[in-house]
């Protein structure tokens, strides 16, 4: 395709797109507003939006200008994890990008604030810090969720003291365990407390605390709803538990019509007590949804007999499990340590590794990287579950983990490659990166998988055409499709379209449609949406949060320094269940051990929860 003349400076698949949304107001947009392609036109970033602004002849200091330059910091800031950032933080990287007065770019963003496109919050009375600016459906749902947790850690819980002591000390043996004394401090506070938190690491029985739970809601006749964050975990706590288990999304009721969850302070949920496994995962704007489908906590409390629960209906109580020493959510904010650091909670710590976990390499190695030491491999035992290969060099570290993946591996566990397999990389660039990993992996386990590839680049340079057959992830929400950041599925099926995804049998690079299934529902994908999907051969660490595999491998070398951290080596470790085996360089390993978290997420969370004042 050769390049549009009308709309210089987009890709022609960029041009090709933008025409087939907007037909004839296509040229007019890009012309009175470029910055608009950057929110709207899969593949163009500000840079490209605002090379084609100065183009147009767009002054360099000019208002709107800046404005589109200080939302791409902060809705980039927000991708890394902030829900806010100081506001002279954020005056010194928009001035970085427009490379104008720093002074103009500070009056800039007041105007935002006090004209609403931005929400401006001075600290609260008695703290000397500067300002946070909040895009303001972030501020919204973070404001949001201080209030439902409070809320919830004001009121009382499902049993008294009394009733809830009963019925624990007949959940253990009801089960045929002994409980520990942690975990009955975690049932106490479930039982007693309208907001509780259970956090611990692999193997300290988080799962036998929900039995027991649920074991111990179903004597008082208590309703328990389980959920998670993805499908996979959603799948192993129904496993554990013998009871359903949604996703998040899924049990909130997600709408495409209505524009919304259909579970909401109007529509609440229908449960005594909801309880969150992989509650590290969860984001600030998830958490705001689900706090407000909890039936409200403000209602009149009744007493109940001996076998009764302490308060009616609707209040119900929120149960938050999962571990505080993973990496945090993937969307901004960190909510589950953040109210574990406010302390308005009860949080039980569960740190003792049970027999048969005692015995797992996987588990003793993640107990080391806890201390800052790195795993070491038990060679005395043979074929421990915990193995690492010394390889320095990124190329021929990732030839050792095809190798793994296609033979080695599949062979020693009986699995499937696909299925039974996950690679992990720290980070997408280098030769041991997930994108190389990805392109190394499609060749070897998909190497005949029909492919339509399209000509142009349209999803940016790491794009690269799907294949039949392929393992895929979706990379964002698409509440219309119902499939989720971090869904994980495979390309049934590839067909070349005319733009907008009807079929007539034009060339391949007019358009492109794939299928997909993901957990057995099939999912149509037109051109414009495949940005949306990439290979999941290999991941990053971040993404397989809450999932765990039969066989990991971590690719871990120098190339990845400016990842390694202790949380990250911890979250990939305990991805394991059956065998983990890290490839790379032992200074690396090391390295990643030893450094503690230093990327610091910028919220208000805590101050929201500690104030004297309440929430703001």
């Amino acid at each position: 395709m050769s390049p549009d003349p009308e709309l210089r400076g987009l890709s022609p698949a960029q041009a090709q797109w933008l025409r087939g949304r907007y037909r004839e107001k296509a040229v007019a947009i890009a012309h009175e507003d470029p910055y608009r392609l950057a929110r709207e036109v899969p593949g163009v970033g500000f840079k490209t939006a605002d090379a084609i602004a100065l183009q147009l002849g767009l002054p360099m200091d000019s208002e709107r200008r800046i404005r589109a330059g200080v939302l791409f910091s902060l809705r980039g800031s927000a991708d890394d994890g902030n829900v806010c950032l100081p506001f002279h933080r954020l005056v010194r990287e928009a001035q970085a990008i427009l490379e104008v007065d720093r002074r103009l770019v500070a009056s800039v963003i007041e105007a935002m604030g006090s004209g609403g496109e931005l929400a401006i919050e001075a600290p609260p009375a008695g703290q000397e810090r500067d300002r946070d600016v909040y895009l303001p459906e972030l501020r919204f749902a973070e404001a949001g969720v201080a209030a439902g947790l409070l809320d919830l850690a004001g009121s009382e819980g499902l049993l008294s003291a009394e009733n809830a002591d009963s019925v624990i000390a007949t959940s253990g043996p009801g089960l045929g365990i002994t409980l520990a004394p942690a975990q009955v401090e975690a049932l106490r506070a479930s039982l007693t407390r309208g907001l509780a938190v259970v956090t611990g690491g692999p193997g300290t029985g988080k799962t036998t605390v929900l039995k027991g739970l649920l074991s111990a809601c179903s004597a008082r006749g208590l309703r328990v709803a389980f959920a998670a964050p993805t499908g996979r975990a959603a799948r192993r706590m129904a496993d554990a538990t013998g009871r359903e288990a949604k996703t998040i999304h899924r049990m909130l009721e997600y709408a495409p019509g209505a524009g919304g969850f259909r579970r909401n302070r109007g529509n609440p949920l229908d449960c005594d007590l909801l309880v969150i496994d992989e509650a590290s995962m969860v984001d600030t704007s998830l958490m705001h949804h689900l706090l407000q489908a909890l039936p409200g906590g403000e209602a009149a409390r009744t007493k109940g007999d001996a076998r009764g629960p302490v308060r009616g209906r609707p209040g119900s109580a929120l149960l938050l499990v999962g571990d505080a020493d993973q990496l945090p959510s993937v969307g901004p904010g960190q909510v589950f340590r953040d109210l574990i650091a406010s302390g308005i909670a009860p949080v039980v710590r569960l740190t003792e590794a049970f027999r048969q976990a005692a015995e797992s390499d996987i588990v003793a190695a993640a107990h080391r990287i806890l201390q800052g030491l790195p795993p070491e491999e038990q060679r005395s035992r043979g074929q421990g579950d915990f193995q690492f290969i010394e390889e320095a060099d990124p190329a021929r570290a990732a030839r050792i983990i095809v190798e793994l993946v296609q033979d080695r591996i599949p062979r020693r566990l009986s699995v499937d490659p696909l299925e039974g397999i996950q690679v992990l990389a720290p980070m997408h660039r280098g030769a041991a990166g997930s994108t190389a990993l990805n392109l190394a992996l499609q060749s070897s386990l998909n190497p005949r998988g029909e492919a339509l590839s399209s000509s142009d680049q349209l999803f940016g340079p790491a794009w690269r055409a799907l294949k039949v057959g392929d393992k895929v992830m979706q990379r964002r929400n698409n509440y219309d499709k119902g499939v989720f950041n971090g869904d994980i599925g495979r390309i049934l099926g590839l067909r070349a379209a005319a733009p907008g995804g009807q079929g007539g049998g034009r060339p391949a690079e007019e358009g492109v449609q794939a299928r997909a299934s993901f957990d057995g529902e099939e999912v149509l994908y037109e051109t414009e949406e495949l940005g949306q999907l990439s290979l999941a051969y290999a991941l990053s660490v971040h993404k397989a949060q809450g999932s765990e595999y039969p066989a990991v491998i971590l690719a871990l070398l120098d190339e990845h320094a400016a990842m390694l951290e202790r949380n990250l080596l911890y979250t990939a470790v305990t991805r394991a269940r059956r065998l983990m085996i890290i490839v790379g360089s032992r200074a690396a390993l090391h390295s990643a051990a030893r450094r503690a978290g230093s990327r610091i997420r910028c919220t208000g969370l805590v101050p929201r929860l500690t104030s004297p004042a309440g929430p703001r």
